[in-house]
């Protein structure tokens, strides 16, 4: 179907919604209706179950932190610190093929930090124990922005927890980052549970 085609056929149907509900009231008499918009809507642990894709993990977040909209890399986000200067915290899974170290040098060049070889990037990896993993640690200061990240194997893919924000932001939320990366528990028999 072409794209004037289903432009048109939206117009007649929004035109036969909107006569419909005209039609619909007493003569004289106006009506004001007030919709929520979707973005408002109060996200629970049941919606986001069943309005999003499968999670193997179960975890505590901090009580601070705020829903935030998904983009296309990431299955969960989240958002901390000051409004004005706020952290966003992602959760998105990726093939392992990549390796660690080309995860690394992109993050790398996202906070400005000079290009390394892939040797060199994995100095900035250490080994970090959530519940029931093993899992890498990246802990990344450019000259204004951060990153942190909390990268687990699963099977073939990389489950990677991925926080950024200015240096100033960090400072605050670093506590409650690591908190929230320890509480990871892997449970592929469970979707993930907002604690």
């Amino acid at each position: 179907m072409g794209l004037s085609m289903a432009a048109g056929i939206r117009r007649r149907v929004f035109a036969v919604f909107t006569l419909t509900i005209i039609g619909c009231t007493e003569p004289g008499e106006i009506r004001d209706y007030d919709v929520e918009p979707e973005n408002d809507r109060e996200l629970t642990s049941e919606v986001l179950r069943d309005q999003f894709p499968h999670v193997p993990f179960r975890w505590d977040i901090p009580d601070t932190w705020r829903i935030a909209a998904n983009d296309q890399f990431s299955l969960r986000a989240w958002t901390a610190g000051p409004p004005a200067s706020a952290a966003r915290i992602t959760l998105g899974k990726f093939p392992a093929a990549s390796g660690i170290s080309a995860q690394v040098r992109r993050w790398r060049r996202q906070v400005d930090l000079e290009t390394t070889d892939d040797e060199a990037a994995m100095k900035d990896v250490k080994s970090i124990d959530t519940r029931n993993r093993s899992g890498s640690w990246i802990s990344l200061d450019g000259k204004r922005d951060a990153i942190r990240a909390l990268i687990l194997q699963i099977e073939s893919d990389f489950w990677i927890l991925k926080y950024r924000s200015s240096l100033e932001t960090a400072k605050l939320e670093a506590k409650a980052f690591r908190s929230f990366c320890d509480s990871f528990e892997y449970s592929p028999i469970h979707s993930s549970m907002l604690k």
